[in-house]
């Protein structure tokens, strides 16, 4: 089993004294959130100021629901993220879902995948997994 990407990640930063502050803390991995509906929604130019300042060693991670893998990666690129969290829905076909598929689409760019835990969420995620291995690639963690 390989090793885990992180052992404390705190999400949701949203400008360079806060990546700082939770780098400074402990945290191994630092989430921005590019979900556009979310309060804590950060701006790519505003993501990349904050991911400068973590020191070597601090894991950037963008958070995503739903968007589709080329604008994934024109944000990771551009902000030099190290790793994407997929929190959208598992299942259904409309705005906010992240397909099995789109680990696949994320070429060598690891991927967390989060599982919300509601009604039926274990099944749900379990059936995403083994459509993912079957689209070619299974989320890092």
């Amino acid at each position: 089993m390989p090793a885990p990407l992180f052992r404390v990640k705190v999400c949701g930063v949203t400008n360079v004294n806060d990546a700082r502050l939770a780098a400074d803390a402990g945290a191994d991995a630092v989430g921005f959130n590019f979900v556009p509906d979310s309060l804590r929604c950060i701006k790519p130019t505003a993501a990349r100021q904050a991911i400068e300042a973590l020191p070597h060693g601090v894991l950037a991670v963008g958070v995503f629901a739903g968007m589709p893998a080329d604008e994934i990666l024109e944000i990771a690129k551009t902000t030099k993220l190290g790793a994407v969290q997929l929190h959208g829905h598992l299942t259904g076909d409309g705005l906010g879902v992240d397909p099995p598929s789109r680990c696949a689409e994320l070429g060598d760019l690891p991927v967390i995948r989060a599982v919300r835990m509601e009604a039926d969420g274990l099944v749900a995620a379990r059936a995403w997994l083994a459509a993912a291995a079957k689209a070619g690639r299974l989320p890092d963690m």
